[in-house]
């Protein structure tokens, strides 16, 4: 049940713009004690499908630019196996402290743009 509401909150969190994915894999590895590439994965499924309804929304509303979107969906491919393929060539010990890193980083930045508004 705990995991239900944890759940509830980082999807809502992430609908608000608060990087959810980043909270969800922080959640599952931090509180459940998953594997980082494990939990990666898993937010992937939840970005996957958090982006399926919102393509379903923007294709509505025909506010897609396909073109520029199939350019973009190679890259990203692209740049997916590129990452899949380094970070299977990283330890996990250093691939769990670079994404602290990051999180830590991307958290004070966000924070800094923050103050400046």
């Amino acid at each position: 049940m705990i995991d239900f509401f944890a759940g509830v909150l980082i999807a809502s969190l992430a609908g608000m713009g608060i990087g959810g994915g980043g909270l969800l894999v922080l959640y599952l590895v931090f509180v459940k004690g998953a594997e980082q590439l494990g939990a990666q994965g898993l937010n992937l499924v939840f970005f996957i499908c958090a982006a399926a309804s919102s393509l379903v929304y923007h294709a509505k509303k025909r506010k897609i630019m396909w073109r520029v979107a199939g350019i973009l969906a190679l890259a990203g491919t692209a740049g997916a196996y590129m990452g899949s393929v380094a970070a299977s060539a990283v330890k996990p010990e250093t691939l769990r402290s670079i994404f602290g890193w990051f999180i830590m980083t991307a958290g004070a930045v966000v924070v800094l743009n923050f103050k400046k508004k």
